[in-house]
């Protein structure tokens, strides 16, 4: 797997006139958008003249974001630079938004993927292709395993390497975090 981050441009934008090169460069443009923990949990469809991202679900974090909320607010980001990349390069466009149970998709079909030279909006595009998160591919690995029996085999109160669904657990692990929060901010030397 490529781990090298997308770097589109506008010359690489310009470099080819084919519509699917320029649907290519939003689909990178859309890749670099934030997610939970970096999972970057969506897919992303190469129309002739659009782009379709739907939700990823092998990507998705289900222990973390059950509801989806966080695996939604990546779809609504993805689209969100595409959308400002196409405004920054004059490109116009038609939103569809299919909010189904079964398959919900984000399409974006370009009505004019010509450039208008002058219109260009350099600052947009840098700041996409600019912000400080990481944004290597994701590679779902585990913990080695000699790790994960090191830690599991620490008889300290601070560790916790399991995950629990146990309702008194859940409880008594919930006010150990309040009172720890209030011994934190009763503490007048803590910044």
């Amino acid at each position: 797997m490529n781990q090298s981050r997308p770097n589109p441009t506008v010359q690489s934008y310009l470099a080819d006139e084919s519509n699917s090169a320029r649907v290519r460069f939003f689909g990178q443009m859309a890749s670099l958008a934030p997610s939970p923990y970096n999972t970057q949990p969506w897919h992303f469809t190469f129309l002739e003249s659009a782009l379709r991202i739907t939700p990823n679900h092998v990507r998705r974090l289900h222990q973390a974001d059950p509801e989806l909320r966080g695996l939604y607010f990546s779809l609504g980001a993805a689209l969100e630079n595409v959308l400002l990349a196409a405004s920054a390069l004059g490109v116009s466009y038609e939103l569809v938004i299919a909010l189904t149970n079964d398959k919900p998709y984000l399409e974006v079909h370009f009505t004019g993927l010509e450039l208008q030279p002058a219109q260009i909006d350099f600052a947009t595009l840098v700041a996409i292709t600019n912000r400080h998160t990481n944004r290597f591919a994701f590679l779902p690995q585990a913990l080695p395993a000699k790790l994960v029996s090191y830690i599991e085999s620490q008889e300290r109160d601070f560790i916790c390497s399991r995950l629990t669904i146990n309702p008194s657990k859940v409880a008594l692990l919930q006010g150990y975090t309040q009172e720890a929060v209030k011994q934190i901010f009763s503490d007048k030397s803590f910044k």
